[in-house]
């Protein structure tokens, strides 16, 4: 090899793996289950290196994205638990009130 052909070595920043600007784009959730441990890895390489501000971003778009598709009291799991809420409390106040 000439002087001129060697390889070189660069760095790669750990801030622009393929996991973490999947997840900045998608949310963390679409990563699949086996992305998992190189988003892991490759977030912690990024936190040494000074990119908190970039995971804390990561983590603030996830909390935004989580908060426009939930929707409060809506759906049938909501409902159903306040229906039986509903009736718990009935229940007991009738308890209460019956008289022997």
């Amino acid at each position: 090899m000439v002087q001129s052909q060697k390889a070189l070595e660069v760095e790669q920043n750990p801030c622009s793996d393929r996991t973490i600007v999947f997840a900045r784009k998608h949310g963390v959730k679409a990563l699949p289950v086996k992305d998992l441990p190189q988003f892991f890895k490759a977030s912690k390489a990024c936190r040494e290196k000074g990119g908190d501000t970039l995971l804390e971003q990561i983590n603030i778009n996830e909390y935004n994205r989580d908060f426009k598709s939930s929707k409060f009291m809506s759906g049938w799991t909501s409902t159903y638990g306040m229906c039986v809420t509903a009736i718990i409390f009935y229940f007991f106040v009738g308890l209460i009130t019956v008289e022997k």
